[in-house]
């Protein structure tokens, strides 16, 4: 038999298969597999229909004042553009196609007015202004940049900037410095280090001419002062603790964090994670210091260090005297006459040597920077019993890694506790308890609504079965080949039945039982023949 038949006449089989199997499944079960394959159908063609009938919308502009918004939303109301509102009115969402082309539009007419403004402001001229006007401008427009510079950072979420620039005079005394401040709207939950801090004051003060560091204040939107601290302590000189950037009170914390955190990571790898907590108290040295010192050691020649020579020699030979000295001063002094040498000839020679020694010196100067350590304390706790040999391992292990210092009297106390971890156990079962259902349907988390309406057709449909179901009276009177009689009447040519006195009280109906099922119960005690033919039916049906 050639391939393609053989498919063909397996494919037949299969279908055959199915559809035998599928006849073979019960009425009610084949209409419910109908209703729910309607029911995905139906989903899908709406979730279709919703998501692609409704236009992707991205923010236009964000944090607007309420005159520009009014002005935004009457334009885009001319142009029959659709749009959204949030943030109680100041942001403006369009469809993302529209965003490019509807900035640029706004931007011609000047939208949004309340916005930073640049050095564009002197783009647009008029000859008319005068010299107090374009220097308000220029002042503008600085602040401007700067703001915009300073909102590129991270965790700045908006930023404001004043400056202050005296007006130039003739004389130097009466002038006075810039000034400037700085307001920062942080993001939520976000803290900035004093680095950074530290980078907006040079920002500022190396973009204004004449600005010094210390005359500039950068605070947040809470009110708190950022620069300078409270103490007066964050000069921007190169003494003290700001040659690092960062005050007192900050370098501890750092260290000790640092230093918590090494030692925690070390006994994490030993008894587990989460298993030993490290607390460090430290004390530091948070003074410069300069040191010099001068040395006076002996030269290592015996003659010594010659710092320099000097060297004079006269000769003389001859008869009479020597040459005298002619200057300009000669008119001036009264000159006499020498006395004649008498007799032969004469020498005079005269040599003078002038040796300056230095001695051995040697200067130094030592700049102790801030920051060294005093003394240490470590409290180390461990989610264990500990006996004599173990505290001793970890107080030797600790006092390795933080550089135990006795002539600091360092302190190191290790301590083995259980911890609690009632509360965090509690809410462990419970997470353990759903975290496999939750991680089960984490895949099929975009099918959840067309679960839900599913869910539904089937609830509709199981309401709208149990309405149409007939009541236990109408089954007798259509069951085939079954008598019509009512439940609680005796059946013709029988004798009368009465329920005894422990019958009567077993027959007195519950609260929480089914009227029907003590009716069918009723019938089975009194006429099981009945019963049987109602069951017998009932099957033949199903």
């Amino acid at each position: 038999m050639p391939v393609g038949q053989s498919s063909l006449a397996f494919l037949r089989e299969l279908i055959f298969k199915a559809k035998e199997r599928w006849e073979a499944v019960p009425a009610n079960t084949r209409r419910l597999v109908w209703m729910l394959g309607v029911g995905v159908v139906a989903g899908l063609v709406i979730w279709v229909v919703l998501a692609g009938g409704k236009p992707d919308f991205s923010p236009l502009f964000t944090d607007l004042e309420q005159e520009d918004a009014w002005e935004i939303i009457a334009f885009l109301d001319e142009q029959k553009i659709p749009y959204e509102l949030e943030n109680g009115g100041r942001t403006v969402m369009v469809p993302a196609s529209e965003v490019d082309k509807l900035r640029l539009s706004l931007a011609d007419k000047g939208l949004p007015r309340s916005g930073t403004v640049g050095f564009e402001i002197f783009d647009r001229q008029s000859l008319g202004k005068t010299d107090f006007e374009r220097r308000l401008d220029y002042l503008r427009a600085l602040q401007g940049e700067l703001e915009r510079t300073i909102s590129k950072m991270s965790g700045i979420d908006d930023v404001r900037v004043h400056l202050v620039l005296p007006e130039e005079t003739l004389f130097v005394s009466q002038e006075k410095p810039a000034s400037a401040a700085v307001l920062l709207k942080l993001k939520p939950l976000y803290s900035p280090r004093p680095s950074e801090i530290k980078s907006i004051v040079f920002l500022v003060s190396r973009a204004v001419q004449g600005l010094a560091p210390d005359n500039v204040t950068v605070v947040d939107s809470r009110g708190n002062v950022l620069f300078p601290s409270s103490g007066g302590s964050d000069s921007l000189g190169e003494d003290g603790l700001e040659a690092a950037g960062l005050n007192a009170i900050t370098l501890t914390r750092e260290f000790e964090n640092d230093l918590a955190r090494s030692v925690e990571g070390l006994l994490s790898r030993v008894f587990g994670p989460g298993n030993a907590v490290v607390r460090v108290k430290a004390d530091l040295d948070l003074n410069k210091q300069t040191i010099e010192r001068r040395l006076f050691e002996p030269a290592p020649d015996p003659a010594g260090l010659t710092r320099s020579v000097q060297e004079l020699e006269e000769t003389f030979r001859g008869t009479g005297l020597p040459p005298q000295n002619t200057g300009p001063t000669d008119a001036n002094i009264p000159g006499y006459q020498a006395a004649s040498v008498q007799g032969g000839e004469s020498e005079y020679s005269r040599r003078e040597t002038t040796r300056n020694l230095e001695i051995n010196e040697i200067r130094e100067q030592t700049i102790v920077a801030p920051g060294s350590v005093k003394r240490l304390s470590i409290s180390v706790v461990i989610n264990r019993p500990l006996d004599a040999a173990q505290v001793d391992a970890v107080s030797r292990t600790v006092a390795a890694a933080i550089g135990y210092d006795p002539q600091r009297n360092d302190q190191i106390t290790v301590t083995g506790i259980p911890f609690d971890t009632s509360l965090a156990d509690a809410f462990g079962e419970q997470e353990t308890a759903f975290s496999p259902f939750f991680r089960f349907l984490e895949p099929y988390r975009a099918y959840v609504p067309f679960l839900a309406a599913l869910v539904a057709v089937a609830l509709v449909y199981l309401l709208g079965r149990r309405r149409k179901a007939p009541s236990f009276g109408e089954a007798i009177q259509t069951a085939p080949g079954g008598p019509a009689v009512e439940p609680s009447i005796a059946v013709a040519g029988e004798p009368t039945f009465m329920p005894s006195k422990e019958e009567a009280v077993e027959e007195l109906p519950e609260p929480s039982r089914d009227r029907e099922q003590i009716q069918i119960e009723r019938l089975i005690r009194r006429n099981p023949e009945i019963a049987a033919k109602l069951i017998h039916a009932w099957i033949i049906e199903e």
